[in-house]
């Protein structure tokens, strides 16, 4: 774009980095000269992306999913809590990913900062919701024997109430 005082603004793509190059004719209205510029644009470091709000639940002894990281050019990231409160039990870890286990049911909401290794920074608000399930101490194996005695006792109840049932049906 040629401004009124004769400058020449270049505003390349979103995301361009590279060499590119314009012509340009200039005239005072008798002669006129052809020129051409060629331009080198750097390529900027973008920051890193996160959901804005994320929020995720867990139950005890579940570890929640890694939080969506996306670096634009593929570099490392690093996750740090800025505010707010994790779930006691849990850690955030520097890569996005969580461990140890949930030891207090409710909704926390916490900020982090997710920075590349090239200095590029953006923040998100997280939100994590904990149920915790209490605990039966009864096994799968102990339900499972336990449906059969109701089905089998449920058989004898009715066969108690109509003792002389028919098997089949006589017309």
């Amino acid at each position: 774009m040629v401004n009124p005082d004769g400058t020449v603004t270049y505003t390349p793509d979103a995301d361009f980095f590279g060499a590119d190059s314009f012509s340009y004719t200039a005239s005072d209205g008798v002669a006129s000269v052809a020129g051409s510029v060629t331009v080198t644009v750097t390529d900027v470091n973008d920051p890193p992306t996160a959901p804005g709000v994320l929020a995720l639940e867990a139950a005890p002894g579940d570890v929640p999913p890694p939080v969506a990281i996306d670096d634009p050019e593929g570099d490392v990231v690093t996750v740090t809590v800025v505010d707010g409160t994790l779930p006691p039990g849990l850690t955030l870890n520097a890569d996005g990913t969580w461990s140890g286990e949930a030891t207090e049911q409710g909704t926390f909401v916490f900020a982090v900062e997710i920075c590349d290794d090239a200095g590029a920074c953006t923040g998100s608000v997280l939100s994590i919701s904990i149920a915790l399930l209490p605990a039966t101490g009864v096994s799968a194996a102990f339900l499972a024997r336990l449906g059969l005695i109701f089905v089998l006792f449920g058989w004898a109840v009715l066969r108690f109430i109509n003792p002389i049932a028919p098997a089949t049906t006589r017309r």
